[in-house]
């Protein structure tokens, strides 16, 4: 074979083998490269080096090294063809960032991940439209989103678009090579060719997005079209909002690049087909189709693709999940994956290491060896080079390089790091969360994303030991996860939201972090509009732990008006109850109108607030109702556009009420007091003629409902 015109996928397979050699001569791979190459090798090129995207003269002195120092691995590589991963045909341009097609060999350990393309591909076919008409938009530059719940099948509908251009000679696409992207020039990328670029897990990527969003916006080339696919679970959420807010500058241009279409991806009307296949070597255990449906309709009612492959495992097994929930089944999975592991030499060590892996969307090569003999002694295994690698792969199904990867797919790898958790001792937990804690953020979202899997599992230890776990300049990041998991079980859970609200009472560091404190007072607005039954006992709870958490401490501006949003809303939402209860409520409001007397928006919700809390008064408070009527009038400027117009009408009919109600001697509303409170609202407000006949149409049809 000519080495010097070997594609990307036979030179990365090269570098593995040249790699794993190095190993197994128990010498430094890092300090014989630059031997084996003829010249200094940089970090940068060590990623190259990985995403197989260097040059023919490197690729015929790594195969010459490989021959003269391991003979039977130079002709295993050059007689076959590696399938780990795969490109083009067409070889990429030096000067373009590095896409690749993942895929990996279709067995029994690696039938569950996307990569192996083991299960019946069965999204409609205008999943695909959507992308052709991504592909098809005649802006130069468009990025889209494909969002949905794990399990759903977003990487393998994007890996089998990526599969009909493979071979193309017109277009370039593949996931993207996230190590090899983070220092390229996206500003000054001109491609020679269209280019279709796909992230998975693009939350975890929110600031290499955010920088390539940024310099793609102003790409103009029409006639060389870029198009960047991020895949996630959720649109919604701080990564986006980071991506699409980074600088007042960029935020037009990146707007409206934007595809504009829902890339909501549902799961598959009819997943019976997976459910089949996971028992075509044994048809007389799968059983009748409506059976199964239902009890996958019962196990998870999104009745997602992965979900129905863990099932026809389970009956291919002879197994009756009858009574099993979604926990269960995945688990169910997992341990039976976990026999190749005991085959394979694994011992807790190496599940450790994994374990770690799992919960930080894996672990760089680089950092093994010393955290293995350092921090991490004793706890993972002993550093053995390629032994080492050997025997983790036994756990991964599939030989793994440098890196360390988490356990995918994702749903399995919650469910295993959750079982090693909770059989874990305190060493071994304290040891789990010390490493977590050196990669916060990815810590979090793996956590955010096992809660919110598995809603029903009692992972409370698990949070609030994370919480408590000392992560310098990280309550941030803690925050976040709490608000998210609260804004999640207000819906599921209402008392566990209740209770994780109470979890921000364990931080003590967030003077000056108004992101923490904008996380904080949402997820108390979360709760009062979220919970549908929420008692005003709990409410009022809610708002005072809110007044003990900022307690001393000056809000921003912004922390300023989400809190008006949290009075706002709490006082709305009782229009029955005493009004003394909110006295502390709107006195907070007032307070914090005083402070800001320049933000318009937080002098707006002051006024909603102050007509909501009017509607509270009875006609023994008419005078009190008369002052909050007054300090609304100077409030309001006089405005009358969207929401203010509303709060005016507000207002003033519930104090015409009151007005009416101490007029009224027993005999009913009659014409004459009508008027008479008419005036004296005329009197007491110059603005009210503005609204007195909507006022009137509305106490016309309160009398006409009365009267039914």
């Amino acid at each position: 074979m000519d080495w010097s015109k070997a594609t990307v996928s036979e030179r990365k397979a090269l570098y593995r083998a040249v790699k794993n050699a190095v190993a197994s001569k128990g010498e430094a791979f890092d300090q014989l490269i630059p031997e084996i190459l003829d010249m200094s090798v940089s970090e940068h090129y060590r990623s190259t080096l990985r995403a197989g995207k260097y040059s023919g003269r490197n690729a015929v002195r790594l195969f010459f090294w490989l021959e003269q120092n391991d003979p039977v691995a130079a002709k295993g590589i050059s007689g076959t063809s590696f399938k780990a991963v795969t490109t083009n045909r067409r070889e990429q341009n030096t000067s373009d960032p590095v896409l690749l097609i993942p895929a990996v060999d279709n067995t029994e350990e690696t039938r569950f991940l996307f990569r192996s393309r083991a299960l019946p591909y069965i999204h409609p076919e205008d999943a695909f439209e959507q992308l052709d008409r991504l592909m098809s938009d005649a802006r130069p530059f468009v990025w889209h989103v494909l969002s949905g719940s794990g399990g759903t099948g977003k990487s393998l509908l994007a890996l089998e678009y990526a599969f009909r251009y493979a071979r193309s000679e017109e277009v370039q696409i593949g996931f993207l090579s996230i190590e090899c992207a983070k220092d390229f020039d996206w500003r000054n990328w001109r491609p020679n060719h269209p280019t279709f670029i796909i992230i998975d897990y693009a939350a975890r990527e929110s600031d290499l997005v955010s920088a390539m969003l940024e310099a793609l916006a102003a790409y103009k080339n029409s006639a060389v079209p870029i198009r960047l696919l991020l895949l996630e679970r959720e649109i919604t959420g701080a990564w986006f909002n980071k991506i699409i807010q980074r600088g007042r500058s960029a935020r037009a241009p990146i707007e409206h690049c934007w595809f504009g279409e829902d890339g909501t991806l549902e799961a598959p009307e009819d997943v019976w087909p997976v459910v089949r296949y996971m028992c075509r070597d044994c048809p007389e255990k799968l059983p009748a189709r409506k059976k199964a449906m239902s009890e996958l309709e019962r196990i998870d009612h999104k009745m997602r693709p992965l979900f129905a492959a863990f099932l026809g495992h389970a009956y291919a097994r002879g197994q009756n999940p009858r009574h099993w929930d979604s926990y269960e089944l995945v688990e169910n999975v997992l341990n039976h994956e976990r026999r190749y592991w005991q085959n394979g030499g694994v011992e807790q060590s190496h599940i450790n290491l994994c374990a770690c892996a799992t919960s930080t969307a894996g672990i760089p090569g680089e950092w093994l060896e010393s955290l293995s003999s350092h921090d991490m002694s004793g706890f993972w295994p002993e550093w053995k080079g390629l032994q080492t690698i050997e025997t983790l792969s036994a756990v991964f199904g599939a030989g793994i390089v440098d890196d360390i990867p988490p356990l995918e797919p994702d749903i399995l790898g919650e469910v295993f790091f959750f079982q090693e958790w909770k059989a874990a001792s305190r060493y071994e937990r304290s040891r789990l969360l010390s490493y977590g804690s050196k990669l916060a953020p990815w810590f979090a979202e793996f956590l955010e994303r096992l809660i919110l899997d598995f809603p029903s599992l009692q992972t409370d230890d698990l949070l609030s030991n994370f919480l408590k776990h000392p992560v310098e300049q990280a309550d941030n990041v803690k925050c976040e996860l709490t608000y998210n998991v609260i804004t999640y079980l207000a819906n599921f859970d209402p008392i566990r939201a209740l209770q994780t609200f109470k979890k921000f009472e364990e931080f003590d560091r967030l003077e000056n972090q108004p992101y923490a404190g904008e996380c904080i007072i949402d997820s108390a607005l979360n709760l009062i509009v979220g919970i549908e039954n929420l008692s005003l006992e709990d409410a009022l709870e809610v708002y005072h732990t809110l007044r003990r958490l900022f307690a001393a401490k000056s809000l921003t501006s912004g922390n300023a008006r989400s809190w008006c949003g949290v009075t706002l809303s709490i006082i709305a939402r009782y229009p029955l109850s005493e009004p003394e209860a909110f006295r502390v409520v709107l006195a907070d409001t007032l307070r914090l109108q005083r402070a800001c007397s320049f933000d318009d928006a937080i002098r707006r919700d002051t006024c909603i607030a102050l007509s909501n809390y009017v509607n509270l008064l009875d006609s023994t408070m008419l005078g009190h109702a008369k002052r909050m009527l007054a300090l609304f009038c100077r409030l309001a400027k006089g405005e009358t556009d969207g929401d203010m117009d509303f709060a005016w009408k507000f207002i003033l009919y519930h104090v015409f009420l009151l007005h009416l109600a101490q007029l009224d001697t027993g005999e009913g509303i009659t014409d004459e007091n009508t008027t008479s409170a008419l005036r004296q609202m005329t009197d007491l407000v110059p603005e009210f003629p503005i609204h007195q006949s909507e006022i009137v149409d509305l106490l016309k049809k309160d009398l006409a409902e009365d009267e039914q």
